[in-house]
């Protein structure tokens, strides 16, 4: 393939001199004549593992320049220009528009793929780049997020984890695969989810590292071994270093979490230790319990029926229930539901611990359920075939704060999540 990069900052030149290190023809377009000037003469203006010996290895496989005036040898580009942040925080996206502006205005007859890389906030795409795009049959466009580390850049372009191909219909012809090397591990998802993920990405990494040290300043000041408190938190690849509790959900609850955040809290206090995250967790869980209030505040239901009162399924333990606390909240509404009208199904033991409170009324078999209600909210219970019979048979809202459950309820019936909701 003939390849034309965009941008030869950290990320086109490496990926420009990584197309190279794959067998393909290169030019790399890069408006600093000083840039272009400084390659054309083996030179770098960046310092990365790997790329002086690309560069000087690729001399006959590419090619620099500050313009390209025909894309008519060319099978794909690739876009790697800057997105600045601004002084408000936002990002300034006007060298992406400008860059896919001017190479729509060379699309020919001939099939071009175009490729950007650049990091960009979701509904990029659909506000400005569609417009751009539009009628642009030749262009078979997506975006491809990077994800390189400087210092190990050169590395994690020529061997990925993973590539995410971000497209209007998941469908969609992604032409050559040529550009998806290293891995078998191809995501292809729309074009929202693509953009977002490098922000989830590093955001994630910069939380760990604030949070690490966060919780070393307070193990230090208790004359905990920092080192070896780590070992040990790391080498639970079952729960701390894993999938589990990174999946979207209702609020945490339990006899523990809460009750140990808020024990850490106190410790940081205790010795005048600033743990902004530590002390932001309690109000962030309290803030999402609230927006599925809010939610069903919306719906302005008159009855519902919970499917699940523990804080999590397979257990019966309502201490520190989120679910609880959101019925308690209900009845509390200036509206108010009154307890003949909030009825609740959960296993038998704990709807017996339910047993005297006065917030709602129990439901042991889904025969005590009323035939019909406003809205039904699925929690943190596995639903019975009976469960999911009567589901199917409602027709008013489903609320689902479950999250990330699959159900055999008909399509017509999805539940919506507190995240369809705007907060009061």
């Amino acid at each position: 393939m003939k390849i034309a990069v965009f941008g030869l900052g950290n990320v086109g030149l490496v990926a420009a001199l990584g197309f190279c290190e794959r067998g393909h023809e290169v030019v790399g377009v890069e408006i600093s004549e000083t840039k272009v000037e400084k390659l054309k003469s083996k030179s770098l203006y960046i310092e990365e593992a790997g790329l002086p010996e690309l560069l000087d290895k690729h001399q006959n496989r590419i090619q620099f320049t500050t313009t390209l005036t025909s894309l008519e040898s060319i099978d794909a580009v690739v876009v790697c220009v800057g997105t600045p942040t601004q002084l408000d925080g936002s990002v300034y996206l006007g060298q992406v528009k400008e860059t896919i502006q001017y190479i729509s205005s060379l699309v020919g007859e001939r099939k071009v793929s175009l490729v950007l890389r650049s990091t960009i906030p979701p509904g990029t795409i659909r506000r400005y780049i569609t417009p751009i795009l539009e009628n642009k049959e030749n262009l078979v466009f997506f975006y491809h997020p990077e994800f390189l580390r400087e210092g190990s850049a050169v590395q994690d372009f020529l061997q990925p984890n993973m590539h995410v191909v971000g497209v209007d219909d998941p469908a969609q012809d992604l032409g050559s695969r040529e550009i998806f090397f290293g891995t078998d591990n191809i995501k292809v998802v729309q074009y929202e989810s693509a953009e977002m993920l490098k922000y989830l990405n590093n955001s994630f990494h910069a939380l760990k590292v604030a949070y690490i040290n966060e919780i070393a300043s307070v193990a230090s000041s208790y004359d905990v071994n920092v080192n070896e408190l780590v070992d040990c938190f790391l080498s639970d690849t079952k729960l701390n270093i894993s999938e589990k509790y990174l999946r979207p959900g209702f609020a945490f609850g339990g006899p523990c979490l809460t009750k140990d955040v808020s024990a850490l809290d106190y410790l940081a206090k205790e010795k005048h230790i600033e743990a902004p995250i530590l002390s932001s967790i309690i109000p962030s869980n309290n803030r999402h319990l609230f927006r599925s209030f809010s939610a069903i505040e919306k719906m302005n239901p008159k009855s519902i029926v919970f499917f699940g009162a523990s804080f999590k399924e397979g257990t019966n333990d309502l201490r520190s229930s989120p679910m609880m606390d959101l019925i308690n909240m209900l009845q509390k509404r200036p509206s108010y539901i009154p307890k003949k009208e909030i009825y609740v199904r959960d296993n038998f033991v704990a709807l017996n611990e339910l047993k005297g409170r006065e917030v709602c009324k129990a439901a042991f078999e889904v025969s005590e359920l009323p035939e019909k209600c406003d809205l039904i909210v699925l929690g943190a219970m596995e639903l019975s075939e009976e469960d999911l019979a009567y589901i199917a048979r409602h027709e008013g809202n489903i609320l689902d704060l479950g999250f990330n459950k699959t159900y055999s309820i008909p399509s017509n019936k999805r539940p919506r999540t507190a995240y369809d909701f705007e907060l009061f």
